[in-house]
């Protein structure tokens, strides 16, 4: 369990330029549910969704981890909701656009994506998702659905197609929140690098977190704010002071506070 978890954080998506290239994806999955001409947007999507992969090679591999074993679940969830058309199309931008509000995206974009691309699939084949096997990469299955081809994507190409989709706006809010992640990192560094720490090691974990709020923190590992571990050794809840996780999840460290009594 646990190195199925530490293989689904995606820290890269807590990184401006994993961002930009995320809410763009996600904004041409917008105009695809609102537009006529939805084939055009889903492509322009996927080519966003290629050019984060060359920005960030490991990201096909992790990003998929999660989407098979959350975005799907999500699709599923929806598309059995009952909704009418309308009010699913209306469903998927309304949650698309609640989604930015979120803290970071590392755990929590597989329930935006996929299920919007399973939507428009099922409109062509309503039994696309029983032929999806734990070995299928979803980017690669979509891409051959829509006959994408990522070839040639380059910088100047992307930026050109990213401006039907407001990109300079993106870089502007995004240049901004990276601006104040820096000051957090810098922050949680000293808070979690001092003498005040008790380290808890971890035998046969299991955790249940808030998905959205969670911060990667370089090669030190994930800082939870809040969280709720079981373990051999007991219960461990922590709510407003913040828990780091290693990078191996096999420990997590905490402040340590002596009071005087």
């Amino acid at each position: 369990m646990v190195d199925s978890l530490s293989d689904k954080i995606n820290n890269h998506l807590d990184e401006k330029e994993g961002r930009i290239y995320l809410k763009l994806e996600l904004e041409a999955l917008k105009k695809a549910l609102t537009s006529d001409n939805l084939e055009l947007h889903i492509k322009n999507a996927l080519l966003f969704r290629y050019y984060r992969y060359k920005l960030f090679p490991k990201a096909k591999l992790s990003e998929n981890s999660l989407e098979i074993n959350e975005g799907l679940a999500e699709y599923t969830g929806s598309i059995l909701s009952q909704r009418n058309d309308e009010n699913l199309r209306n469903h998927y931008v309304s949650y698309i656009e609640w989604f930015y509000t979120a803290p970071t995206f590392v755990r929590s974009f597989p329930y935006m994506s996929i299920p919007v691309y399973g939507y428009f699939m099922q409109k062509k084949d309503r039994k696309w998702n029983l032929r999806i096997t734990a070995k299928t990469n979803l980017t690669d299955f979509i891409s051959d659905f829509y006959s994408v081809n990522q070839q040639n994507i380059n910088y100047d190409k992307i930026q050109q197609i990213g401006k039907i989709y407001g990109i300079d706006s993106l870089i502007k809010n995004e240049t901004e929140r990276e601006e104040n992640r820096k000051i957090q990192v810098i922050k949680y560094k000293r808070k979690f690098q001092n003498d005040s720490i008790l380290v808890i090691d971890l035998i046969n974990m299991k955790i249940g977190f808030n998905p959205g709020n969670i911060m990667p923190l370089e090669s030190l590992g994930t800082v939870f704010p809040n969280l709720r571990i079981t373990d051999d050794w007991g219960i461990l809840e922590v709510d407003s002071c913040g828990a780091l996780m290693n990078p191996e999840w096999n420990g997590i460290e905490l402040l340590f506070h002596i009071q005087n009594i």
